[in-house]
């Protein structure tokens, strides 16, 4: 049964390397999530075949072999619809779909995390009521009874429905941020670089205090705030400012001169023009 389970692993794994090379993200997650599907029609047919030589071998079955080949299911499946619904959308409703996406993950952990943590405490006590099929008291949500067996152990959907969620809120994040990117422009020309402001925080206070008195920097034809410059500012240089209102009272509260580093760059460019 193992090199069953191997061969097809391996075989699913060659199949989707080879769906990568599509550019189109929406024909690419869809071809991987009916690959995946015609995968577990095999298992399916595999599991009507096969009769478990007892519960450990039904028990194996469930909690470690099948959940890998479902998962990837439920993975390319959330992300076909995220991108089938996000297409046409503009940034900022793009960005709060994404949003929501992402709290709906979080409310999985939370609505499972008795399940998990018995998951990954890895006792066993209770994974014949979990991962044996037509145990009483469980059943499956009705989205998946598309692809499950009706019989289908929750254990397993869990399990698979787990480990989906962890990637596909690491591509959510990954996409939010680059959602986030696209939206500063030439962020995209500085990708791979690693921009670096040598000045310190109270000089980047400076700056983006007299960014924000001028309102000389916009977006979409809106002067940025200063909490949104400081973002801006984090984000270009990879520098945390911390809280940008405690720095800027630290500065103006300054006895000598609030703004030293601003008439320094003044100092500086009339040496210079001279």
């Amino acid at each position: 049964m193992q090199s069953f389970f191997l061969e097809l692993e391996e075989r699913l794994k060659r199949e989707l390397d080879g769906l990568a090379m599509e550019t189109d993200p929406i024909i690419r997650f869809d071809r991987s999530r009916r690959q995946c599907n015609a995968v577990i029609d095999e298992l399916k047919d595999f599991v009507l075949g096969h009769h478990f030589a007892d519960k450990v071998d039904e028990i194996v079955y469930f909690r470690d072999l099948a959940p890998p080949f479902y998962s990837r299911f439920f993975y390319y499946n959330r992300l076909f619809h995220v991108e089938l619904h996000t297409f046409g959308m503009d940034r900022e409703k793009h960005a709060a779909f994404l949003a929501a996406e992402l709290e709906e993950t979080e409310k999985f952990f939370r609505a499972n995390a008795a399940f998990i943590e018995y998951h990954y405490a890895g006792n066993g006590n209770h994974d014949e009521q979990w991962f044996v099929r037509n145990a009483v008291g469980y059943h499956i949500p009705g989205e998946m009874t598309a692809i499950l067996d009706p019989n289908f152990p929750l254990g397993c959907y869990l399990v698979s429905k787990l480990f989906s969620m962890r990637h596909s809120r690491q591509w959510l994040e990954k996409r939010a941020q680059q959602l986030q990117d696209e939206g500063v422009p030439g962020r995209s020309s500085f990708a791979g670089l690693r921009l670096e402001f040598e000045g310190s925080n109270a000089d980047a206070g400076e700056l983006i205090d007299a960014f924000s008195t001028r309102k000389l920097i916009k977006m979409d034809g809106k002067p940025l705030d200063t909490k949104s410059l400081a973002n801006l500012f984090e984000l270009v240089f990879g520098r945390k400012l911390g809280n940008i209102y405690d720095v800027l009272h630290s500065n103006r509260n300054r006895k000598k001169d609030p703004t030293p580093f601003l008439h320094s760059l003044a100092e500086d460019v009339q040496k210079h023009s001279g």
